[in-house]
């Protein structure tokens, strides 16, 4: 923060003192060691010592970290987080949170895996097929100059991480 302070008023002192002067232009503030001392405009220092007094409340009180759980809460919070055989999975909707054995998540994913309705069993890997589309209108874009090389670079992945499989569960409120 001190340094980002430090940086406003010199950018102040700055503007200040080129006001007369052509903006564009960089400005060397004189050697302290030499006669022509800069003295700053004081209304500029009282500005600064204003803001740091009013800052430094927010900056040097640490924040307030309650606790909301008892010691037993916390205690069966932290076995719940290290039981193997249960998952714990935020829900779709509500910010809820739904804990699961994993026999009975496993049976779900398999469930809706196997639901032809939903999804397909791929013959192949697709991930190539989409790759060489993407590469292809990224290349577009380099040629009629609508991106640059840096953002090509970024927006192309040559080894892209592709999930297997993930699922959250659904919470339903009865």
């Amino acid at each position: 923060m001190a340094i980002d302070l430090y940086k406003l008023q010199r950018t102040l002192y700055s503007n200040e003192v080129r006001k007369d002067d052509n903006p564009t232009k960089a400005y060397i503030f004189p050697n302290r060691n030499k006669k022509d001392i800069f003295t700053p405009n004081p209304s500029i220092r009282t500005f600064m010592q204003v803001l740091q007094h009013e800052i430094s409340p927010i900056v040097t009180t640490p924040p307030d970290h309650r606790d909301n759980l008892f010691k037993d809460e916390h205690a069966a919070l932290k076995d719940l987080i290290q039981d193997p055989t249960i998952i714990i999975r935020p829900a779709d909707k509500g910010g809820a949170i739904v804990i699961q054995t994993y026999e009975d998540y496993r049976k779900e994913i398999m469930r809706q895996l196997y639901d032809t309705s939903t999804y397909l069993k791929l013959t192949f890997d697709p991930v190539a097929k989409f790759q060489k589309k993407i590469e292809k209108l990224i290349d577009e874009g380099l040629s009629h100059r609508y991106l640059d090389e840096n953002t090509a670079k970024f927006l192309f992945l040559s080894t892209p991480n592709t999930r297997l499989c993930t699922r959250y569960q659904k919470y339903i409120r009865t």
